[in-house]
């Protein structure tokens, strides 16, 4: 028996396609990720937040379909929860499901599952990875005014905090080293009268994985105890923050809920209380009534705030949102023009950063051996490192110091400190 998933979207999606191969795979049932291989059944996880991602969800479906045309194609995740109608009627689908559960039902029906068997299963180690990740809610009531998601996820929802320690240990004991802690939202924790801050600190307390790593967070006033817990020396130095606009006026149109100075007052609290952390995040370019002093504002705060790495989307409008209905919409021109110049900004500013990592020592978790013949990893502040793969022990899914010596590639060259 062989389950082919596809998996589009954000990190939500992929842990909701991880625990469906964890399923498949305690039933005995072979998975392939991300490479075609003809299968009994075909599993595409869609994405909806932008129309692109809607395009490339139906672009899947069919290069199965032409790959596999009796192929079984079960459509799930937010394309189906925002446009149900859409995916049911396109042709050669087997069967199109809101939920991770309705899925399992059809897997059980038609692959005539056996009970689920007792044993460890390394999901991730099946596409190289050696984090995995720990989702600790879903949904938003942001309502930004660009966004789909509340629409497509609902209201946010907080899974228990021991239920989240418990699959923590459970990997930890499976040979992760490190977990990353992903929601749609994980800003809008709230369980057991426990806040994200309070989440951090039971997982810290009640956990032993070596490497703990924040997934992208909604800005925020950061407090003392989120600082004193995020310097844990278990905690990764790295942190996402969507920035969006670093325009007060698009910020407003955007709905978001925070100002430019705002976001100024996060990074300088960051920045100073852990050194050497690395800040991402994201900004839309080209937003309905964006001026070119408005675009120059988001480059401006980009370029003090010292970002490591900038993803730059251009605005796409996405019908059920306030955004797409709003007159001022830009040019593709100049979208395409204002999105070339803020990646030339990030550009400089990750080599920036890179260059400043010379000569330092570090941890890196390692993932792979390449062709090339060097081990990749990962430093704390994701950073891809490379190491001479000539070496007598094996530094896969290992955490080694290592100093840092040139730039190369796309990250940096090191030896083993």
């Amino acid at each position: 028996m062989r389950v082919y998933i596809k998996n589009l979207g954000c990190k939500s999606n992929r842990y909701e396609s991880d625990k469906l191969a964890e399923y498949c795979q305690r039933k005995g049932v072979n998975v392939q990720f991300d490479d075609f291989r003809k299968s009994d059944i075909y599993i595409v996880n869609t994405c909806t937040v932008t129309h692109i991602a809607d395009r490339k969800s139906r672009q899947a479906i069919n290069l199965i379909k032409n790959r596999d045309s009796d192929a079984k194609i079960i459509i799930f995740g937010c394309g189906p929860r925002v446009n149900y109608d859409l995916y049911k009627r396109l042709n050669g689908v087997f069967e199109v499901c809101k939920d991770r559960e309705k899925v399992i039902n059809l897997l059980n029906e038609q692959l005539d599952l056996a009970d689920i068997k007792e044993g460890k299963f390394n999901i991730q180690a099946n596409s190289t990875r050696t984090r995995a990740l720990i989702k600790i809610q879903d949904g938003c009531n942001n309502f930004c005014s660009y966004c789909i998601i509340p629409y497509s996820r609902g209201m946010p929802k907080s899974r228990p905090s021991d239920e989240i320690v418990d699959e923590i240990n459970k990997k930890s004991s499976e040979g992760f080293k490190e977990i990353v802690i992903t929601g749609i939202n994980v800003n809008k924790y709230d369980a057991d009268g426990l806040t994200l801050t309070g989440l951090l600190k039971t997982i810290v307390k009640k956990t032993d994985i070596p490497r703990i790593r924040l997934s992208s967070i909604e800005p925020m006033q950061v407090s003392e105890e989120f600082l004193e817990v995020l310097g844990n020396k278990r905690f990764c130095k790295h942190l996402h923050a969507s920035l969006q606009s670093g325009s007060d006026d698009i910020l407003k149109k955007m709905n978001r809920n925070y100002s430019s100075s705002d976001y100024m007052e996060m990074s300088k609290k960051l920045v100073q209380n852990i050194p050497g952390i690395a800040l991402t995040t994201d900004i839309i370019t080209g937003f309905p009534g964006e001026t070119d002093e408005n675009f120059l504002e988001s480059i401006n705060l980009s370029k003090n705030v010292g970002f490591s790495k900038i993803h730059v989307f251009k605005y796409s409008k996405r019908k059920g949102t306030k955004a797409a209905e709003m007159d001022d919409q830009i040019s593709e021109e100049v979208k395409n023009n204002r999105s070339l110049q803020l990646r030339e900004v990030s550009a400089q500013l990750r080599d920036n950063f890179i260059k400043s990592q010379i000569g330092k020592t570090t941890k890196v978790l390692f993932e792979k051996k390449n062709k090339d013949g060097f081990y990749e990893g990962l430093t704390g502040t994701y950073i891809k490192v490379y190491v001479n793969a000539n070496l007598s022990e094996n530094l896969i899914n290992s955490i080694i110091s290592v100093k840092l010596t040139d730039k190369f590639k796309d990250g940096l060259k090191a030896v083993l400190a």
